[in-house]
Order: structure tokens, then C-alpha cells, then sequence
């Protein structure tokens, strides 16, 4: 089973979770009142950790900074040590790969394993620039994909399975990855 924690904000991550090939998620919505010992015990069966929150004020949300200091208590055992687990923040138009890397400090810190391309930023301006894509034009390629979540999502389960069958993001635009591209003129 996966567990879900905090708030998957756009649907298309709950349908790329729900394609995956974990048998169960858990979806744990966080709110300021959540009650730590079921929180505690999800955590404690699940065989990865997903965390998602949104961008507030340069940081994540305070139901899950309030995870994070409650979690504290299972910090180095067998709830969390060597479980795979990841992050998805989402955010305006900056600051989510930040938060990202921050949660994924945590989670080393208390135990967790971090398998590769185990954290996912999307953006709106991600969003918008993905729809101009599909209506034709070729703009933004080396932004975050919503299906770059099947990579994420892989390398969640084949850690949690014991492989190591990693994946690597579906998008690759040569130009985009050109240093020396001219992309604003």
C-alpha cells in the first residue's frame, strides 16, 4: 500500500496514482485537527510515502509542518527506516522544487529512502504552457509534465518491491537541454 499525506492538488495526480501499480493508496487529506495516532499507524503499514502539499508563503502547508514535528516521534524507526517515499508540491509559478528538496531533507533525515526523481514541482505556468503545447505549439519542453508522474510513480513502486528499475523522465527535448539555446529573445 501507498500512503498519500497532505493534499494531492490537481486531479490528474490522483488519476496518474490511481493507473499506478501499487493495489492500494491511502489518501490522507491533512487539516488542523488531524488525528496522529490513525495518521501514525497509515504511515507505519504502508510500503511508501507519497507527500503533497501546496507552495504557501516560500514553505509547505502548516498541516504538514505539524506532520513533520509530530513525526518527529517515529523519526529513525521501523515506521519510516528504509521506506521509499517522495514529494509533489505545486505552486503558482515558483518555489515548489525548493520545498521539494527541503521535504526530501526530512524524510532522509528521519529514515526514509529516496529512490530517483522521487520529487515532483508542478507549476501553474507549468499547466498553462503544456495546454499551449497540445493545442499545437511547442513551448516550455523542459518544464515538469503531469506525466512525468509515471516515473516518479515507477520508481515509488520498484523501490518498495526491492528493484531498482529506475525511470527516467518520458520528455526530452534536445533544444531544451541546450545551454546555449536562446529561449528569450
Amino acid at each position: 500500500m501507498a500512503a498519500v499525506v497532505g493534499h494531492p492538488y490537481a486531479a490528474g495526480f490522483l488519476r496518474a496514482l490511481e493507473n499506478s501499480n501499487f493495489t492500494k493508496i491511502k489518501i490522507l487529506h491533512l487539516h488542523k485537527d488531524f488525528y496522529w495516532p490513525k495518521v501514525r499507524h497509515i504511515i507505519k503499514d504502508s510500503d511508501a510515502l507519497i507527500f503533497c502539499t501546496g507552495t504557501y508563503w516560500d514553505s509547505w502547508g502548516s498541516p504538514m509542518q505539524q506532520l513533520f514535528e509530530k513525526m518527529t516521534e517515529i523519526e529513525g524507526k521501523k515506521h519510516l527506516l528504509g521506506k521509499p517515499a517522495a514529494a509533489i508540491v505545486t505552486m503558482h509559478s515558483v518555489g515548489g522544487k525548493e520545498i521539494s528538496s527541503r521535504i526530501q531533507g526530512v524524510l532522509s533525515s528521519m529514515g526514509c529512502i529516496l529512490p530517483p526523481f522521487s520529487a515532483f514541482a508542478y507549476s501553474y505556468a507549468d499547466h498553462v504552457a503544456h495546454q499551449s503545447r497540445f493545442m499545437g505549439k511547442k513551448l516550455l519542453d523542459d518544464v515538469w509534465h503531469i506525466e512525468d508522474l509515471q516515473a516518479f510513480l515507477s520508481n515509488i513502486i520498484s523501490y518498495s518491491k526491492g528493484e531498482k528499475d529506475w525511470k527516467v523522465w518520458d520528455y526530452l527535448d534536445t533544444e531544451a537541454y541546450n545551454p546555449t539555446s536562446v529561449w528569450l529573445k
